[in-house]
């Protein structure tokens, strides 16, 4: 099992690459603005939803960037 962090938009060129990387078994954390790719109904979600990895969301980079409410069933 591999602890995956990402901090970066889910537009950039580090969230593809971390996406590649994920593993069954491993967890990914999301953090600074990776939390917006929790977001329900964008293709980022539906990416990480459909990843073999287990999604988590740092809840209070969530709620400092406001969507909190909008991120949903992730943990």
């Amino acid at each position: 099992m591999t602890l995956h962090t990402l901090n970066a938009s889910p537009a950039s060129a580090a969230f593809a690459d971390c996406q590649r990387l994920l593993a069954p078994g491993d967890a990914l954390l999301l953090l600074g603005d990776g939390v917006y790719a929790a977001l329900q109904g964008t293709a980022a979600r539906r990416a990480l939803d459909a990843s073999p990895a287990r999604v988590y969301v740092l809840q209070p980079d969530a709620a400092a960037a406001g969507v909190l409410e909008r991120i949903g069933s992730a943990e």
